[in-house]
């Protein structure tokens, strides 16, 4: 069985659909990050040491392919019958939607987001948006999560598409104190997407990025358009006006285009994507 924090994740994305009106489907000539599941191929089943991967053929962001499990529940049952770890948290395999949109938003705006741009990407997972960044040309991107087997498959990703040179990894929680470390104002630019689902983290998340962040630097931050906590992005806002400054605005992103050959976690991922996407820029005085 699922944990409970995975469970809560895929329900409130699999119920979004209703709103999916609210937002303006992407044109044709949009540049876009896709993945073609039907043609992924295996890589291992898992043992001991590593979870089961995949690796599926994508486009967009100078990116081929991408190195992840093959689902949630694969990796769930890897952490519960291999590592005898029934209480481990799967849901860092999941591609959500927010990361894809956040990585499409990338694409069709390189350069006023990341080119040669210094790029960290907090909660990153499997890293798609700071995999992407590298691709679109960002001087250096790292990668950090705490979660050391999504760095491992998101380090695999960087290193099949020949971009190791420029990509780093790190695990990090940024409960942590920042400053006096190595990751103060080592960005211009903060990524992070689907990471406003604990309200007792909120708040050190806005204080993380400001520590993060180098002055005049930008945060890129997507939400569910219904959040996985109530107010989440209001207490976000909050917490950052109030210690940070700076401005802040909310763009609503295009729907994802999702086809029948570009499903990832199966039957339910085509629904999943659906979920509509908001932009959060945060800009740092």
């Amino acid at each position: 069985m699922l944990p409970n924090k995975t469970l809560a994740l895929l329900t409130a994305a699999l119920l979004a659909p209703s709103l999916t009106l609210s937002l303006v489907a992407p044109q044709p000539d949009q540049v876009r990050f896709a993945l073609n599941v039907d043609s992924a191929t295996l890589l291992g089943s898992g043992d001991p040491r590593f979870p089961p991967m995949v690796s599926v053929p994508c486009t967009g962001g100078a990116l081929t392919e991408l190195i992840k499990p093959p689902n949630v529940d694969a990796l769930y049952e890897w952490y519960a019958s291999v590592r005898d770890e029934p209480d481990a948290d799967p849901s860092w395999g999941v591609l959500w939607p927010t990361a894809v949109s956040l990585a499409s938003y990338l694409c069709r705006n390189p350069a006023t987001t990341v080119d040669q741009k210094r790029v960290v990407e907090l909660g990153a997972g499997l890293g798609l948006c700071g995999l992407v960044s590298a691709g679109l040309g960002a001087k250096s991107v790292l990668l950090t999560d705490r979660e050391g087997y999504a760095l491992h498959c998101a380090m695999s990703t960087a290193a099949v598409n020949n971009l190791q040179d420029k990509v780093t990894a790190s695990i990090f929680d940024w409960e942590n104190n920042v400053e006096g470390s190595a990751m103060e104002r080592a960005a211009d630019v903060v990524l992070a997407s689907d990471v406003l689902y604990d309200s007792k983290t909120i708040g050190l998340l806005a204080r993380a990025c400001n520590n993060i962040l180098a002055p005049g630097g930008m945060l890129l931050l997507t939400d569910p358009v219904v959040s996985r906590y109530p107010h989440a992005r209001d207490t976000f806002r909050s917490t950052w006006e109030a210690e940070v400054g700076g401005t802040i605005e909310e763009i609503s992103l295009p729907l994802i285009e999702c086809t029948e050959s570009e499903t990832m976690e199966g039957r339910d991922h085509t629904r999943r994507m659906k979920e509509p996407t908001v932009l959060v820029k945060c800009f740092l005085p």
